[in-house]
């Protein structure tokens, strides 16, 4: 009776953990525009507390839109303005060419950035992508869209607070 009970206690457990993972991945998702086609791979981390959360999460794009990219530069982004989800509430205006300026590593690696890189599965590349030509990224209040075409990466950074 006592294993009965146990079981269904860890059943349960892993059950609402792989119900909020789901959802997480589709939410998250869902702030990337529509034009960023996603693919299979999906990693997050975060940091939370009393104050509020940051991290990241990183999802993979298909090989088409990367060497489109590629090809057209920062010409690609000229018409991806919203997310796909969300009634398209994000929005990503001034897209920019890596590098990122020198002031995001005054402080050493940016917070949403450590907390998004604790993931098991974080792309190592992310970090050399964003102080070298060839990645874009659109900054708006406090979350950052970073599209990395050599990787088949798109990073979203956010905090809360």
């Amino acid at each position: 009776m006592k294993r009965t009970a146990l079981a269904w206690v860890i059943c349960s457990a892993v059950a609402l953990l792989l119900g909020y993972q789901t959802f997480a991945r589709f939410y998250q998702e869902a702030l990337i525009p529509e034009k960023l086609k996603t693919g299979w791979f999906y990693t997050r981390g975060e940091c939370g507390g009393m104050f509020g959360t940051e991290g990241g999460f990183a999802v993979s794009i298909k090989p088409d839109v990367s060497a489109a990219i590629r090809r057209e530069g920062l010409r690609y982004f000229r018409d991806v303005h919203h997310s796909r989800g969300h009634g398209g509430s994000r929005t990503f205006e001034h897209w920019v060419q890596t590098p990122v300026p020198e002031s995001w590593w005054s402080d050493g690696v940016p917070p949403s950035l450590y907390c998004g890189s604790r993931a098991w599965l974080w792309p190592k590349a992310v970090i050399p992508a964003l102080k070298a030509p060839g990645a874009y990224y659109n900054a708006k209040g406090h979350a950052t869209l970073i599209v990395i075409p050599d990787q088949n990466l798109a990073v979203y950074l956010w905090r809360d607070r």
